[in-house]
């Protein structure tokens, strides 16, 4: 089988032998919204351990140089560590950002809990690693802006949770990425203050909202929450003031245990203490490390067991042949729509997993917000790409 031509090749799917910078593509490994990842290995060490590379799928993606400043900047164990960046030159002359880091040996955190079953204390532990990198990054003025369980994979030979994907992030003098109102992100995931400040300025083509590490910390929240129930959190109704400023008083969702009674309770109070709808309850990253490791530390029996059960499956027969034990089958846990860019709706049946947008989970004033801003951040993006 003749090599493709040149010109034929794509940063979305390059071959085996493709050379990136110093890097020999082994196997193509994925692709997202804004890049492929392929496994790589040095090219004067094919025998070396391989690593990542993340190949921009567009020309001079500034998501690339991001994340390359941000892995730069963050030493951290749950955090994978970065190899090299450069760019990759396209047959007809586009350059190509990219950025090596190590090859996780893992699954997504959605994924880890179908398959591993965890327990509040294995939650708690995992959350505690997340958190330090947080605290890493708020200690040097950075923040990530995209946490989410698409965004977390956890090693297999030690089940560590890794944080990925700093592209959407911000560190100190950092140029803006985007001209929308809000800064890049996944909706499900917005803190209560983003969702407000968009509600009070929608309509101000000037207004620009600064997140903060609470943003990060609720994020984190939403993550876990999603984690333990197979759903996400739901804001209340948002009111006006005699002054005009939207306020928001609660969320509308029960806590995790009313939904799965085998969350640990100490487990239960910092996912409460995460998404609260006050940024200032959430306390620090640092603050937030030391509880959760605190918590993690004390053994009991409600904290070992598995947040999740197996189902048997019913008999199909009269034959007298005994149920059979199906998979796995813990809350629902849907793929995660929002992150995989890609929201729609399709029906349940008995024993079938959730496949729902999390725009489902809005509030119809969230719902109306997010559609208003859409178009307005449409016609804002058209413009900006304008000739001026």
């Amino acid at each position: 089988m003749q090599p493709p031509q040149a010109p034929a090749l794509n940063p979305a799917l390059l071959p085996p032998g493709t050379l990136v910078g110093s890097w020999l593509v082994v196997a193509w490994a994925g692709r997202g919204v804004h890049g492929a990842v392929y496994q790589v290995v040095p090219v004067d060490k094919p025998e070396a351990r391989p690593k990542a590379l993340k190949l921009a799928l567009l020309p001079g993606d500034p998501r690339f140089v991001r994340e390359a400043e941000l892995l730069s900047l963050v030493r951290h164990p749950s955090v994978p560590r970065l190899w090299d960046s450069g760019d990759w030159q396209h047959p007809g002359g586009a350059l190509h950002p990219f950025v090596v880091m190590d090859w996780i040996d893992g699954a997504s955190l959605y994924d880890w809990a179908r398959l591993h079953l965890p327990s509040s204390q294995e939650v708690l532990l995992l959350l505690a690693q997340l958190a330090g990198v947080l605290q890493t990054l708020h200690s040097q003025g950075c923040l990530h802006r995209d946490v989410k369980g698409d965004n977390v994979l956890v090693r297999r030979s030690d089940s560590r949770a890794l944080l990925t994907d700093f592209g959407s992030g911000r560190y100190p003098h950092a140029s803006s990425l985007t001209p929308d109102i809000l800064p890049p992100g996944t909706p499900a995931y917005r803190s209560p203050e983003a969702w407000l400040f968009e509600l009070q300025f929608f309509r101000d083509p000037k207004a620009r909202y600064s997140a903060q590490p609470a943003d990060d910390l609720y994020s984190l929240g939403v993550t876990a929450y999603r984690l333990v129930t197979g759903t996400y959190p739901e804001l209340g109704e948002p009111s006006k003031d005699e002054a005009g400023l939207w306020h928001l008083e609660s969320l509308a969702s029960p806590p995790p245990l009313v939904l799965n009674p085998r969350v640990d309770t100490r487990l239960n109070a910092l996912i409460l203490r995460m998404i609260s709808v006050r940024p200032e309850q959430r306390g620090t990253a640092q603050e937030l490390v030391e509880a959760l490791e605190q918590a993690a530390q004390l053994t009991l029996p409600e904290s070992t067991r598995s947040l999740f059960v197996q189902e048997l499956s019913p008999s199909v027969d009269s034959g007298g042949q005994a149920p059979a034990a199906s998979g796995p089958a813990p809350l629902p846990l849907a793929h995660d729509m929002a992150e995989a860019q890609a929201p729609k709706l399709t029906s349940l049946t008995p024993g079938s997993a959730e496949r729902v947008s999390p725009l489902v989970h809005m509030r119809p004033w969230l719902l109306r917000l997010a559609t208003a801003a859409a178009l307005l951040a449409l016609g804002a993006w058209v413009g900006w790409l304008t000739p001026r």
